[in-house]
């Protein structure tokens, strides 16, 4: 086992200037001709790119927020909906209380943000 280890060891320092070969760095000045400069836009419409985008991020923020709190709205509901059942599993249908109250949470979000 060691002879083996050392004779791969001694292939990697054999082959490895090879197998690593760099082309020469450019010089600077080979760097600066390949720049290329073109001039800015006379016009770029920043303000309005930038409201849009924050309104749309708003928009994500309320939609997220109502299901958020729809999922833990139905999931209270769902607990005194469920509290004196006697089924095998009381958590699974207190979930699907909350999966119903997030998907309407996310549903009055939509129609309140496109309004």
């Amino acid at each position: 086992m060691v002879r083996c280890t050392a004779v791969v060891l001694l292939a990697l320092f054999v082959a490895a200037p090879v197998m690593s070969a760099e082309e020469p760095a450019p010089t600077i000045r080979a760097s600066i001709d390949r720049l290329k400069a073109d001039p800015a836009p006379a016009y770029r419409p920043i303000a309005v790119a930038s409201y849009a985008r924050a309104r749309r991020m708003d928009y994500g923020v309320v939609v997220t927020g109502l299901a958020v709190a729809g999922l833990y709205g139905g999931m209270f509901l769902g607990d005194l909906a469920t509290r004196h059942c006697h089924c095998d599993d009381r958590e699974s249908a207190v979930a699907r209380f909350g999966l119903g109250g997030a998907i309407a949470g996310a549903a009055l979000g939509v129609w309140l943000t496109w309004r």
